[in-house]
């Protein structure tokens, strides 16, 4: 996997947990 590839996968996972963890965010 890609440097770049990494950071998709973590950005998306990021993005999954601030929804997750706050709907207040939007």
């Amino acid at each position: 996997m890609t440097h770049l590839g990494r950071i998709l996968v973590w950005f998306q996972a990021e993005n999954q947990i601030a929804r997750d963890s706050g709907p207040n965010l939007g």
